[in-house]
């Protein structure tokens, strides 16, 4: 997965066909450029995250704003002039960071969340939502043509529960 940035490059210059994406990590209003989404595949939840013992004082999404939040670098936030980014490599230094109380206050999506707070031993408090949409397959327009068999096969993949076999699998939300 490229990073948003990286990849509306990719998708540009004709090195991109697809990528997986949320119509909710994009500004109210924004067009969604060269590309069209496929049918959903599943639903993401991005939260704002902090150590249980900060969880209080950042329960409230306007507490929050203005402050430095924890982010994944190149990966666009519809609302980052609302916080203070503090960008961080990856989901695994994001969580890190977290852990050993660099930052107070981070937004990642919730079973990436939990992967990386359990590999790492961080105990976390899930806050506020900071997004939740539906995840689907970006598809470059030059592609369109392709994108009622990339709907059929979704749907089939869905009906069948191979998606949820595969959710199920790798995404525990037990931790």
């Amino acid at each position: 997965m490229l990073s948003t940035k990286r990849a509306m490059v990719a998708f540009n210059t004709g090195k991109l066909d697809f990528d997986f994406f949320s119509p909710g990590w994009l500004p109210e209003g924004e067009p969604q450029g060269d590309f069209t989404l496929s049918h959903s595949i599943l639903t993401v939840t991005e939260y704002f995250i902090t150590l249980p013992e900060k969880q209080n004082p950042y329960a409230d999404i306007e507490r929050i704003y203005g402050n430095p939040v924890g982010t994944i670098s190149g990966y666009v936030y519809f609302n980052d002039k609302r916080f203070d980014r503090l960008d961080f490599q990856s989901e695994s230094t994001l969580m890190q960071a977290l852990g050993k109380k660099r930052i107070d206050v981070i937004i990642m999506e919730e079973a990436a969340a939990r992967y990386w707070s359990a590999k790492h031993k961080v105990k976390i408090a899930l806050g506020p939502i900071h997004t939740q949409g539906s995840l689907a397959l970006r598809v470059h327009n030059r592609h369109k043509d392709k994108l009622s068999r990339i709907n059929n096969a979704l749907d089939y993949l869905q009906e069948t529960g191979q998606i949820q076999a595969i959710l199920d699998k790798y995404a525990d939300f037990s931790i």
